[in-house]
Formats: structure tokens, C-alpha cells, sequence
């Protein structure tokens, strides 16, 4: 076993793109799911340009009820049947950097938090030694119970299990190389002693400079029109197609989008009650139309204002609110609620997936908008009340 490893996350740094298609169709081959979902390309091509934020992964985290009651063996023998071969899509330099370390006899290991029955049939076909995943539990009776058996592979559930791997298997992270395009993936990367920045969205890139950690472009020089673009763009693009009529299941209505000064720094603030609240909030976004980032709880004030700075809206969904408050007092952003309501009749909480079959009578689904917020900034508890009051 060797001392170091590479790690490598999957999407935007491995491969070209996401691989959202691919693992959606092994799920369908292998007997995992037994019909498309409508409109699935969409969500797809979504995943491609917004990355592994936590509108994706809320979802993501759901994945565990849709293999309830599957016979695991059964999984993982169909998983290693369809598998397909991802080499064409290994990134040119990608492909130099894993020749580069399995000639320096380190081990490769592939990150992600997709689900390991999947991840492992295709890490193997890659010429990986090892896959982090996110397992699922298994009862009794050798069928997936729909729980989640250790940590959800993402942002600081990824870093624990980097660290119970290298415990397990005497690896000196220190000597070790991790690769990712993503923010979420910053403590991770903190880890190692050689972090690399891939194609790194806005705020990694920042973290990055600040560090002086390496940045490069897994991208083939000969691949033209197929580069990856800019996120932003991506998402501009996106914005386009993702509209609520995508959407048949749920009748959307959005109210107050005209109070956000497109011209104006923003933040907006929300508090999902369930799965489906995270999807409203991406078609409140797409409406909206501009650039976006998204919160997450270990963000410090400068990595708010920098990216407020640079054109990017925020969205922050229960992050602490101090964070907040005090990165609007600093930019000058104005804060918004976003206030969802009807969304437990198209997605209860106990169900794997919404009631997407239910066409006739779709639930009506409310998207309001409302502000700016009249914070004070005098008092941190003060502000984060009207917030919670606002979002309630």
C-alpha cells in the first residue's frame, strides 16, 4: 500500500463536464430505477453548470430512499455490467497527472459523492485503486434500507471520510495530492499537502491565490467548441431552459422578482423546509437571472464580499445569518427574502421523489420575493430575527 495518494474528484476535473447521463443510465441498466424522470435532461444539464452546490445535493441526499428495498448484490453485479468506459472523457492533463503518479507509485483514488455501487465499477474501469463514496446502509436481509451508513461524500462529510480512509489505510496526507473545481471541497484540500485547483469555480480560485496553491485547466487543447464555459455563462445558459413548465407537476406562481435591483449587489436568504423548497428556489433564481454562489456555513465574511464584488448574487439557505449581516454591512448588499410555500404537497418529506406523475391536479406552489430587509446592523441578534422572521 503506498504512503500518498491522488485524489481526484470526478465532475469538471476528471471528466469533461458532469456525469449526471451516465450515472442515471447505469441506475435505469442496472435495474436501480425503472423509468426516466421527465424532463431529466434538464436537471442534467443544470448539474453540468451549477456544480456540486447544495440545491444539487439536497437532492443527491435523497438518493438513499430510491434504493430502498434493492438487493444490494443485485446492484452491484448490474452496476458492473453496464458500467461504461469514461477514458474518452478523461481530461487530456488529467490523464498526463494520473499517468505521472502511478509512475511515482502513489495510489489513485477517486472522490465523489455519488453512491459507491455505482462510483466503483466505473473508478475500476478508470484505473483507480480506490473510491470514497457515499455508502448506503443494508439491512438484514442484504437490501439498501434507505439510510445513509457513514458520511454523505460532500464538503465536510468528503473530508471525514478522506480522513477515516487515510487512518484505515496508513496514508500521509500530507504527501498526498487532492484535486477538485469546487469550493465545497476547500477543507478537504486543506488537508493534503499538495492541493490543486482545476478549472476552480470563482471562490476556490480565490482561496487558492490567497494560499498560493497550484491552478491549472484540465482542459484538451484540441477539444475547440467543448470547453467547458465560463460558470457564469453556463449558468446564464441554463437560466434559459430551467423554467417552471419544465416542471408539469407543480403549478408555480412567483410573486415580488421585480424588487431585486439587477443593478445592486444582493443576497438572498430563504430556509428550506424540505427537498423541494431547494428546487423552487433554483426557479426563483433562474427567474431572477443573474450569476449565483451559494452559502455554505464555513464561508468567512471576505469570501462573501469578494464575490458580491464580482457581479455574483448569493443565496444563502440557513447558514448562520451573522455571516450574512455582516458581508451586507461591508458590500452594501441589500438582502431578500424568499419565502416558499405549497411544496409539502409535491414533495413530502417521507418519499424518495416528488409526486411527478400527478399531472391533472398539480399542487400550487408560491415563490415570493420580498425586500430589501430593513436591517440595522446595530445588532447582529436583532438582524437575524427580522431574517428569520422575513423567511418564516
Amino acid at each position: 500500500m503506498p504512503s500518498s495518494i491522488a485524489i481526484f474528484d470526478l465532475d469538471r476535473v476528471l471528466v469533461r463536464g458532469g456525469s449526471g447521463r451516465v450515472i442515471a443510465s447505469m441506475a435505469r441498466q442496472s435495474g436501480l430505477v425503472s423509468r426516466e424522470l421527465p424532463n431529466s435532461d434538464v436537471f442534467y444539464s443544470l448539474i453540468d453548470a451549477f456544480g456540486d452546490n447544495i440545491v444539487v445535493m439536497a437532492a443527491a441526499r435523497q438518493l438513499p430512499l430510491v434504493f430502498k428495498g434493492k438487493q444490494k448484490s443485485a446492484v452491484q453485479f448490474g452496476a458492473s455490467l453496464v458500467a461504461p468506459d469514461l477514458s474518452p472523457w478523461v481530461q487530456e492533463y488529467a490523464a498526463k497527472e494520473i499517468a505521472d503518479h502511478k509512475a511515482a507509485g502513489r495510489g489513485l483514488v477517486l472522490a465523489t459523492a455519488m453512491p459507491a455501487e455505482i462510483a466503483r465499477p466505473i473508478a475500476n474501469k478508470l484505473g483507480f485503486t480506490a473510491v470514497i463514496a457515499t455508502e448506503f446502509g443494508v439491512d438484514d436481509d442484504g437490501k439498501f434500507s434507505g439510510e445513509i451508513n457513514g458520511n454523505f461524500v460532500w464538503a465536510d462529510g468528503k473530508r471525514a471520510a478522506i480522513e477515516n480512509y487515510a487512518s484505515e489505510n496508513d496514508i500521509d496526507l500530507k504527501t498526498s495530492w487532492m484535486y477538485s473545481d469546487s469550493r465545497n471541497d476547500i477543507a478537504v484540500m486543506e488537508l493534503v499537502g499538495n492541493p490543486i485547483a482545476v478549472n476552480p469555480d470563482q471562490r476556490l480560485e480565490r482561496h487558492a491565490r490567497e494560499r498560493s496553491w497550484t491552478i491549472v485547466r484540465f482542459e484538451d487543447a484540441n477539444a475547440g467548441d467543448s470547453l467547458i464555459p465560463d460558470r457564469a455563462e453556463a449558468q446564464r445558459i441554463a437560466f434559459k431552459v430551467l423554467r417552471p413548465e419544465m416542471l408539469p407537476f407543480a403549478d408555480f406562481e412567483f410573486v415580488g422578482l421585480d424588487c431585486v435591483d439587477p443593478n445592486t449587489a444582493a443576497i438572498l436568504v430563504a430556509e428550506a423546509k424540505n427537498s423541494f423548497d431547494y428546487v423552487a428556489l433554483a426557479l426563483t433564481v433562474a427567474a431572477i437571472g443573474r450569476p449565483v454562489g451559494f452559502v455554505r456555513n464555513e464561508d468567512l465574511v471576505e469570501d462573501l464580499v469578494g464575490s458580491l464584488a464580482n457581479g455574483e448574487m448569493q443565496v444563502a439557505t440557513g447558514a448562520p445569518w451573522d455571516t450574512v449581516i455582516a458581508a451586507a454591512k461591508v458590500s452594501g448588499a441589500a438582502v431578500y427574502a424568499v419565502r416558499v410555500t405549497g411544496s409539502d404537497a409535491v414533495w413530502p418529506r417521507d418519499k424518495p421523489l416528488p409526486a411527478i406523475w400527478n399531472l391533472r391536479n398539480p399542487p400550487a406552489v408560491t415563490c415570493e420575493v420580498t425586500g430589501p430587509l430593513d436591517l440595522k446592523f446595530r445588532s447582529a441578534s436583532a438582524d437575524a430575527a427580522r431574517i428569520e422572521s422575513a423567511t418564516a
